[in-house]
């Protein structure tokens, strides 16, 4: 029995739904575009990077001047302790690998009640 043998069949894939930047181009380009693109790896990054003009107007619109920009995760994750958490919280992080994130969270609560607590499955990434 093959490990694979009953998961479902992989969805089709839809170069026009995955990267709608495809649509902004020229009729006579779309079909040379949509070929080139099923030959990528479905990758989040490269869903993310597909849709950069989209985050371009999103940002255009729904950002202000007083929205806060962050360096990094970590900066960002030490403003939200500092501002917006309540100083006894859970953190729960799953798929956490070998707990960087926990770690971090952990070195940024002040409060001795903030608990975090980390799964994971240590089977890691299922193969094809």
């Amino acid at each position: 029995m093959r490990f694979d043998q009953n998961l479902p069949p992989p969805a089709r894939f839809k170069a026009w739904r995955e990267y709608p930047v495809v649509r902004l181009l020229p009729v006579s380009m779309r079909k040379s575009a949509k070929a080139m693109l099923s030959h990528l790896p479905q990758s989040h990054y490269a869903k993310l990077l597909a849709h950069w003009a989209d985050l371009r107007v999103w940002r255009r619109t729904h950002l202000t001047a007083e929205t806060p920009v962050h360096a990094n995760r970590y900066a960002l994750y030490k403003a939200l302790v500092d501002t917006h958490l309540p100083p006894s919280f859970v953190f729960l992080e799953f798929g956490c690998a070998v707990g960087d994130n926990v770690e971090r969270w952990a070195s940024l609560a002040p409060h001795p009640d903030a608990r975090f607590i980390g799964f994971d499955t240590l089977t890691g990434m299922p193969e094809q």
